[in-house]
């Protein structure tokens, strides 16, 4: 069982084996993972289970993917991979929300955005951990065999 250490919006989810450092920035759940992802096998695993997967036409180190193709290349989800050392990003879009006189509400679909210039802060939450659950699986089969636990 996943839990977290720090708040909302910065901090580590650990399962008392494995943990990683998270954020909130720019309308997204950024995630570090402190190994290096086989790009290919990645994309060939998503697809094979149905998802579109494209790189960023102008950042050829991320990787984006989505249940359908977008020819503008706005996925949900992205591994960004950073050349300078061994890290990548899992970056997946909140699904949990700080609202204005109440305490969270977990919301899906609708506008980043648009949320947040009506009062909505995009957290770490309970979604987030769950999207983050589904993915673990294709980034850890991508880096290899099952991972050493690492802290970042």
């Amino acid at each position: 069982m996943w839990r977290f250490e720090g708040n909302d919006t910065e901090g580590i989810i650990t399962n008392g084996q494995e943990s990683y450092s998270y954020e909130v920035d720019d309308g997204e759940v950024r995630i570090c993972l402190p190994f290096g992802i086989n790009e290919e096998t990645f994309k060939e695993n998503l697809e094979r289970d149905g998802w579109s997967v494209d790189r960023d036409h102008d950042r050829s180190e991320s990787l984006g993917w989505g249940p359908q193709h977008d020819a503008e290349g706005y996925y949900p989800y992205w591994l960004r991979t950073n050349p300078h050392n061994s890290e990548t990003i899992l970056a997946i879009p909140p699904q949990d929300y700080r609202i204005p006189g109440n305490t969270m509400r977990s919301e899906t679909g609708g506008d980043v955005e648009e949320k947040q210039a009506s009062g909505h802060t995009p957290i770490f939450g309970s979604g987030a951990l769950h999207e983050f659950e589904k993915w673990l699986p294709y980034v850890q089969e991508a880096a290899g065999s099952r991972l050493d636990p690492v802290t970042r």
